[in-house]
């Protein structure tokens, strides 16, 4: 049977532009794997959408004199252009606001409540005497109660990874004026996580997403999982749907999870499946979700409990998860205001130099990766252009000038049928790595291939020696395909645009058929530099 992949990526919050931090975490590698995927055969479907609901959108919306369905379409709108300015291609994006979420939420909802899994009970909640409002999480900063970290948010800690619970940030002060906040006793509705503990350590144990994500919530998990409140009052969301509900809305840990299965419902029925050919827990499809490592908790064991209790879907088969991009050492942040527009770099560079580039830091794993000020034209004008691209043009313009661009497989040599092997090993190679959704090790790879086959170039020196040149040449237009072929997930518009120019269409399964090349132009570079004042 053919191999069915359903990708999922986090949901943006519609309320600021991506940065690249996001496109690094999730969703450029998601992007990549997918394209992987379908070059492997597979029938597979990429998945996102924007997140539209919390306070945070409607006092944003007030500021702009709009309400909050515009303020969060006129970003959703910026988020798609941004995303195909990177050349990140969805087979739906849609949203959290829609009647297919709505839907699916409130069914929860109730199911949850029926099991006894949803109750009523007082809580503390932050609230600015000042702004004359409730805070949401992000809303109010204080000293983190475990590890003393000042500047923290409401509900999760950045700095030792801990779950705050509701009233006890030290010293917390509203974020949007600064003033102290009140702790207030009200009454919400809350989720019975705790329940679901030795269910979700099952899960976690036989399934093994993720494991280095997977140790970090079975710690979690021993600490004791707490029941998590899932109301708000006077929220930008749907209604909770009970009697005793009163003004209560549901809050956005609830329902941004139930986007990803509203956008699939809503693109099976646009192409005459059913919901559950694609997330039915008795489908065979594989769902691979990407997330970023400050969404672990959540992610791992939220949204999992909730589709347990749902007992409809299929839950996540396996997870990417990519540590913090870095900048100069410090970690990006929209609502700090320390981040990189897609806009801005991508106005700037070649959008698949910055893919390219990116696509070195995604490796899922945990562990956070740096962008220096230099290291961006580094990158690309040694590893893209003076490696990579150095091979593909020299082998491309010697084929052409001694063997009339096309090649003589018979008269390639013992020596010349291992650098075929290069080829061979490096497709097998990048498989493994792309199946471990490890974007950074193909990349290694392709530049440990294209540094054999500099250094055979080198020391064959084809242009000066024509009898073994055929030979040398074929087969390191053997290893060129190959690698533009593994490359193309990565750079798909400039290995297409290789490809093409010489004379073949179809890429992957096999190291490709070099006996079907034909340069028929003379070549050019299929890269440029980027000049030192340009880099930052």
């Amino acid at each position: 049977m053919r191999r069915r992949v359903l990708v999922t990526a986090a949901l943006p919050y519609a309320n600021d532009d991506i940065h690249i931090g996001h496109i690094t975490s999730t969703y450029l590698p998601a992007d990549i794997y997918t394209r992987y995927l379908r070059l492997r055969g597979a029938e597979v479907i990429y998945v996102c959408g924007s997140d539209d609901h919390g306070t945070p959108i409607a006092l944003a919306a007030k500021k702009r004199g709009v309400t909050p369905y515009e303020h969060a379409s006129y970003y959703r709108e910026r988020h798609i252009r941004d995303f195909k300015r990177m050349g990140i291609e969805f087979d739906i994006f849609y949203r959290t606001h829609s009647p297919e979420n709505e839907e699916l939420v409130r069914n929860f909802l109730i199911k949850a409540r029926e099991k006894g899994l949803i109750y009523k009970k007082g809580t503390k909640q932050y609230r600015c005497p000042n702004c004359k409002m409730y805070l949401p999480d992000r809303f109010v900063i204080g000293t983190c109660p475990f590890c003393g970290a000042p500047n923290q948010y409401g509900d999760h800690c950045e700095v030792c990874g801990r779950q705050i619970p509701p009233g006890a940030l030290v010293n917390p002060r509203c974020a949007i004026c600064g003033t102290p906040a009140e702790v207030k006793d009200v009454t919400h509705f809350f989720f019975k996580l705790s329940a679901l503990e030795e269910d979700l350590r099952r899960r976690l144990l036989t399934s093994k997403p993720h494991e280095e994500a997977m140790n970090y919530v079975l710690r979690r998990i021993e600490e004791g999982l707490k029941d998590r409140d899932i109301s708000r009052e006077n929220y930008r969301g749907f209604k909770m749907p009970f009697e005793d509900a009163n003004d209560l809305y549901v809050y956005v840990r609830v329902d941004a999870p139930w986007g990803y299965v509203a956008a699939t419902r809503k693109w099976a029925k646009e192409h005459g499946y059913t919901l559950e050919y694609r997330r039915g827990k008795d489908s065979p499809t594989e769902i691979v979700h990407f997330i970023g490592k400050d969404i672990i908790y959540h992610h791992f064991l939220f949204r999992p409990a909730m589709l347990m209790v749902s007992e409809r879907f299929k839950l996540p088969t396996r997870y990417a998860v990519n540590g913090f991009l870095l900048l100069e050492g410090k970690k990006m942040s929209k609502s700090r205001g320390r981040y990189i527009k897609v806009s801005e770099i991508t106005e700037r560079y070649d959008h698949e130099y910055v893919r390219f580039y990116l696509a070195m830091k995604a490796r899922n794993r945990l562990k956070d990766e740096n962008r220096r000020r230099k290291d961006f034209q580094e990158r690309i004008n040694s590893d893209l252009i003076g490696n990579i691209g150095n091979l593909i043009h020299r082998v491309n313009t010697l084929a052409y000038r001694i063997l009339d661009g096309t090649p003589r497989p018979e008269e390639m040599d013992e020596e010349d049928k291992e650098i075929v092997k290069v080829a061979e090993e490096l497709l097998k190679r990048a498989e493994m790595k792309y199946e471990a959704i490890n974007i950074g090790g193909v990349i290694d790879e392709i530049l440990r291939a294209a540094g054999v086959g500099n250094s055979y170039l080198a020391k064959k020196e084809p242009r000066k020696n024509k009898s073994i040149a055929p030979g040398v040449l074929t087969s390191l237009l053997y290893l060129n395909a190959t690698i533009v072929t593994v490359l193309h997930p990565i750079m798909p518009e400039h290995t297409r645009k290789i490809r093409e120019s010489r004379g073949l269409k179809d890429f992957y399964r096999e190291v490709p058929d070099a006996s079907k090349i034909r340069i028929k132009e003379k070549p050019k570079p299929p890269f440029k530099k980027i000049s030192v004042p340009e880099a930052s």
